[in-house]
């Protein structure tokens, strides 16, 4: 873990040295304010969950909608699906996982540092769209 934590570190100066960039500022811009590397590493399991828990509950979700604190959130996703972002319309639109892809969501941080020229983006976990077996949806991991 340690060592993926360290790879995240890395890209996540990535993406912040190309946020500067896009923003017209010198690349290295970000560099001091995440250079402590103090940012999280949490890795989420959503249990096998009964199909009965979400069918007549439109509002069921297993993760309620929000945004993140820091800069950005980088979200190593299982196949599953399930995971909703909310468009700058206000519709929700499925996440589809995409194999050996990382979706990064803007957080709360950037949207403060870039005068919500960048967005905070707000997401949710709902109902997977995967079939259920035996009347379960399967476990859910994700690595944030």
């Amino acid at each position: 873990m340690n060592s993926f934590y360290s790879t995240c570190q890395s890209l996540h100066i990535q993406v912040m040295r190309a946020i500067a960039l896009g923003l017209g500022l010198e690349e290295s811009y970000f560099d001091a304010f995440i250079s402590a590397a103090d940012n999280n590493l949490r890795l989420l399991h959503y249990p096998p969950t009964p199909v009965s828990v979400f069918k007549g509950n439109a509002s069921q979700v297993r993760a309620g909608k929000h945004s993140d604190y820091g800069t950005v959130t980088l979200l190593f996703q299982d196949m599953r699906g399930g995971l909703q972002v909310r468009s700058s319309e206000g519709s929700w639109v499925d996440a589809t996982p995409i194999e050996d892809t990382i979706v990064v969501n803007a957080g709360d941080l950037l949207a403060r540092w870039s005068n919500k020229i960048i967005a905070s983006t707000e997401h949710q976990v709902v109902e997977p769209p995967s079939q259920p077996t035996d009347g379960l949806y399967p476990a859910r991991y994700s690595c944030v």
